[in-house]
């Protein structure tokens, strides 16, 4: 056995954020010997199964926390009302006196759009509301039918489609489920632990009088990640940053049942 091993560091796992508990176990998993002892792989299974539980736990997380992007449904609500009102503002323009609807255009504008499209321009909420105003009041002064033949049916129907998406996307007329976020404190300490008990069993090879030497020395090599993590961890200090190429979906290695 090397001289310079020191079971004690091994008695507690390093420090740990969930990148970095998944990147060590990933590491310690790789480089468990090749003929490990029954107890050796039987808690690096159950190190790789709380490392899963907590990359699901992780993912799961992200699931909750990433919430729709409401900007496409509002350039879309933009861009049909825009259209709506541009498709009357240019039949207003036309000569009345040979297009009798041209008055009609010129009147409702006056009534739903007397500063034009410029409510487009509100927060998300203002917009909703202003344009769930200007459908109400269409509804009870029965304009839908002036307004069709002004601008073709599509135009003001597309407003209400979008406008219903609209409400939806920012939580207003359909409220948007709160899923509880999935706490990662209790499978990172499980996979703390997990991670321990392996480097328990590993030790306990290395200090076996009774273990071929083969076998110490391939027990200190499966200990390595340990100290390397600590020696990456000491050099970060001034960087502080997690593992970025650690994801809720890394694979984790395999262990083996072959006998040894």
């Amino acid at each position: 056995m090397d001289d310079d091993f020191d079971p004690s560091r091994y008695a507690r796992a390093p420090k740990l954020d969930v990148p970095s508990a998944i990147a060590l176990s990933i590491k310690l998993l790789a480089a468990m010997p090749q003929k490990a002892p029954a107890p050796v792989k039987k808690a690096a299974k159950a190190l790789r199964a709380k490392t899963i539980a907590l990359q699901s736990a992780w993912k799961a997380r992200d699931r909750v926390e990433k919430r729709p992007d409401p900007r496409p449904i509002d350039v879309s609500a933009d861009n049909a009302m825009s259209r709506l009102i541009g498709r009357i503002e240019d039949y207003a323009g036309l000569p009345a006196e040979t297009y009798p609807l041209a008055a009609r255009a010129q009147s409702i504008l006056g009534t739903l759009f007397p500063n034009g499209a410029s409510f487009l321009k509100s927060d998300y909420a203002s917009q909703w509301a202003e344009t769930q105003k200007r459908i109400e009041r269409i509804d009870e002064e029965n304009l839908e039918d002036d307004i069709n033949a002004i601008a073709g049916p599509e135009f003001l129907k597309e407003v209400r489609r979008i406008h219903k998406l609209y409400g939806e996307a920012i939580g207003v007329t359909k409220a948007r489920s709160e899923s509880p976020v999935p706490s990662l404190a209790q499978p990172l300490r499980d996979v703390g632990a997990a991670m321990t008990l392996y480097a328990v069993q590993l030790v306990s090879v290395c200090v076996d009088e009774e273990a071929s030497n083969e076998a110490r020395s391939a027990a200190q090599e499966a200990l390595k990640p340990f100290d390397a993590h600590r020696a990456a961890a000491a050099r970060r200090d001034a960087q502080k940053g997690e593992d970025t190429s650690i994801t809720p979906d890394t694979a984790v290695p395999e262990v083996s049942d072959a006998p040894v």
